[in-house]
C-alpha cells in the first residue's frame, strides 16, 4: 500500500464544524451492524462513496472529512482486497472459526449466523486476552456489489469487479497515521 492515500469518512454533523474538525476521525458504534467491527471506518479514495453514505445512511444530514493516512504508520493492515497471501489466512480464520466456535452446524448452508464482524470481533477478543495472534491494527475490505456484471467472456459467469466498494477499518488510531485532514462537506461549513 502507498503511504499517504486518501481516505474519506462520513459523520454526523452535531456539534458544528469545530466539533467535527477536530474530533475526527470518529469510531464506529459497538454494535453487530459494523462490517468489521468497531473500528474508525474510511472509504478509501472514493469520495462519491462517502457522498454516497451520507444520503442514505445519514439521511442527507452529514459531513465528510477528506484524510491523507500514512497506513506504514498505523502497525499492520489485513488487506482482503489486494493481497491474496491475506486472503487466503483469513479463510483460514474462518475455517478455525468455523470448527471451533461456531454452534449452528446446518450442512446445507455451514455459514448461517456467522457474520465478518462477529468472526473479527473473536480474534480480536482472543488477541486481547492473549489467547491468540491477531496481529492487524486495521483491515482493508470490499464486498460486493452486484448492480454491475460485466463478464470477462460471454459463455462463462466470471465478472469483473468494477463496482466494489473499498473500506478501511482501523482498530485504534494515533495522531502519527494523520497526515492531513480537511472538512469538505457540507459546502457552508467551508465557504
Amino acid at each position: 500500500m502507498l503511504p499517504n492515500q486518501l481516505f474519506y469518512q462520513t459523520c454526523e454533523q452535531g456539534g458544528g464544524y469545530h466539533h467535527v474538525y477536530d474530533n475526527s476521525p470518529f469510531i464506529s458504534e459497538d454494535n453487530p451492524r459494523q462490517w468489521l467491527s468497531q473500528g474508525y471506518y474510511f472509504w478509501i479514495e472514493d469520495k462519491e462513496l462517502a457522498v454516497s453514505w451520507g444520503k442514505v445512511a445519514k439521511k442527507n444530514i452529514y459531513s465528510i472529512v477528506e484524510f491523507e493516512l500514512d497506513l506504514s504508520k498505523s502497525g499492520q493492515i489485513l488487506d482482503l482486497i489486494g493481497s491474496p497471501n491475506a486472503i487466503n489466512y483469513f479463510k483460514s480464520l474462518i475455517r478455525d472459526y468455523l470448527d471451533k466456535v461456531h454452534t449452528i452446524k446446518d450442512k446445507d448452508n455451514p455459514l448461517k449466523g456467522v457474520s465478518i464482524s462477529g468472526i473479527i470481533g473473536y480474534y480480536r477478543a482472543e488477541a486481547a486476552q492473549g489467547k491468540c495472534k491477531f496481529p492487524w491494527t486495521g483491515i482493508k475490505c470490499c464486498d460486493i456489489d452486484t448492480r454491475l456484471q460485466l463478464k470477462f467472456r460471454r459463455d462463462k459467469q466470471e465478472c469483473l469487479a468494477l463496482n466494489n466498494r473499498h473500506q478501511l477499518c482501523l482498530f485504534d488510531i494515533n495522531e502519527e497515521v494523520i497526515s492531513r485532514k480537511t472538512l469538505i462537506h457540507p459546502a457552508e461549513w467551508i465557504a
